[in-house]
Parts: C-alpha cells; structure tokens; sequence
C-alpha cells in the first residue's frame, strides 16, 4: 500500500480521499484566541515585517494521496488571476482605506462536495490594501484554472462553506447567505439572522444548519453559556435541534476559553459533532440519527 507525504500539515481531504489541501501560512502570527488560527492586526506590524512576510511563498498545496504529487497554488498568482489589485468591488461592513501597506494570506481553504472546486478565503491587511481590510472568498480548479471572487467583506461575514448543491453559504451583511459560484454573486437569504457557522446538510440541499456563538445568546433568547442549533429551510423559517452548554452556566466564556459548537456531519447527513462544554472543559458531543422527513412533517417545531 502506498504512502503520501507531504512537508505541510493537511488541512482537508475531498470527498473520495483521492487529493487533499494543504495551507502554507510559513509566517508566524498570534492565534485567534481559544481556536488557534493566525489573526493579523496591521496597526501591530512593521513595514519590514510586512516585507519579510511578502516574501513568504503563502498558498495552497494539492496533494495527490495516490501518486504524491503536489500541486502548488502560489497566493500571488490567485490574487493576479483574480485581478484583486485592479478591480474596484462592492464590499460589506465599511469604506476603504488609504495608506502604504498591503498584507495578503490564505486563511482557509475547502473542497466542494464533488472534490472539482476549492474555496479559498484570502484576507488583505494593511491600510495599502485597495479595499482597505478585506476579506475575499475565492473559487479555483485544483489546477489553479478559473478563479472567480464569489463574495467581498469587511466585517460584516464569516464562515464560508461550500453546499453539496455547488454553492456557498457564510454568514453575510446580518444574514445566513447562499451564493452561486459566480464571479460578484449575490445572496440568497437562507436566513434573516446570521448566526454561528452555517453547514449543508448532506443529502437534504433544501436545508442548512447553524449554530449560534456564546455571545450571541441574548439575541436568540438564550441563557448566558448556552447555544443553539438551528436548522434553516430558506427565507424567515427555522427549527431548533437543541440547546447546549458551551460555557459554565450563566457565564460567557473569554475569547481564551471560547467553545464554539461548530457543527459537523457524517457522510450521510445523519449525525451530527458538535463541541459543548462539560464541567470545565470542551467535549465533543455525537447527536443520536436525525430523521428529518419527521422533522419536516413536525409543524410545531418550525417558526419564523
């Protein structure tokens, strides 16, 4: 049986395990308190630093798990391809700003459910940056072919994610949007409230499931500490999975102890993991078979 390797840590795999994606991200940043992933602050960073972080090779690696091969996605060359220096675009959550340097990294990067497309969120930092602190959701052929800027934003978004259908979902401008995946896409509002991390469900393109963040209890009627899944069918209608504890009870958890449920499913759309927090510490948690058709029938469960 033959063995890949590969010198960068894997961050996912497409869905018949044939090739898998590797982020670069060779520089060193800080970690996003309490999830661990690179934050960059412009204001804290030196133009050198900005110069030997440019000189930094970022990008995507597609490895080839049958043969080794590795395919190399320089960032430069999707930023060029993607024209993100010469092309004004409309962006959420604020105005451009002016200034010298400009900062450009792969924060995340996933396959589309058939393994043909992969997303890749580049972020821009730096008051140089033509649309100021901007956050891109790009779309490419595993051969780096056919770059397409689905969607742009400031701050106002988050969480990409890719639907077994071929689109992409994210929290947007206070929505949980869809987004066909075509260059400048425009939302199609799943929900009117943006919460958590939205996720297809396998199997069922007519629903999406999400979860909300600690801190945003108060605005879904929650306890201080608790989450919930909510399962969003389009437009205004939504039912709850659950509630669960993500923080002690009656608390919100510091950023450095946050546990964000972010729901994840099986193969099959049956199951569900989620992270909770239990006595001090996260766990995760494995939901018992969903059956949805019977979720569906059950009028009393659904609300607007």
């Amino acid at each position: 049986m033959a063995t890949a390797s590969s010198s960068h840590p894997v961050w996912k795999s497409n869905s018949d395990l044939g090739y898998a994606i590797e982020q670069t991200q060779e520089w060193r940043q800080p970690r996003v308190d309490g999830v661990g992933r690179p934050k960059f602050d412009s204001t804290q960073v030196t133009p050198e630093q900005l110069r030997h972080l440019e000189s930094q090779k970022d990008g995507v690696h597609v490895l080839d798990l049958r043969t080794n091969a590795t395919a190399f996605l320089e960032l430069s060359a999707l930023v060029a391809a993607a024209e993100l220096d010469s092309r004004p675009r409309s962006v959420a959550g604020g105005d451009a700003r002016k200034g010298a340097e400009c900062h450009r990294h792969v924060f995340h990067v996933k396959w589309n459910a058939k393994g043909t497309r992969l997303l890749v969120v580049v972020r821009a930092r730096g008051h140089g940056c033509p649309r100021g602190d901007a956050n891109h959701a790009l779309t490419v052929n595993p051969d780096g072919a056919d770059v397409k800027v689905v969607a742009t934003w400031l701050r106002d978004g988050n969480h990409p994610n890719w639907l077994e259908d071929g689109r992409l979902s994210m929290n947007y401008e206070g929505k949980v949007c869809a987004f066909d995946d075509v260059e400048g896409a425009s939302c199609q509002v799943l929900s009117e409230r943006a919460s958590g991390h939205p996720v297809g469900v396998p199997g069922r393109g007519d629903l999406v499931v999400t979860d909300t963040y600690a801190k945003e209890h108060a605005a879904f009627g929650l306890e201080a500490g608790e989450a919930a899944l909510r399962v969003l069918s389009g437009g205004d209608r939504e039912a709850w999975l659950g509630v669960f504890p993500v923080a002690a009870f009656g608390t919100m958890p510091t950023d450095v102890w946050r546990c964000d449920a972010h729901p994840a499913f099986d193969l099959k759309g049956r199951r569900l993991a989620l992270n909770v927090w239990v006595r001090g510490s996260r766990r995760v948690a494995i939901t018992d078979e969903i059956d949805w058709d019977a979720l569906l029938k059950r009028r009393d469960l659904w609300f607007s």
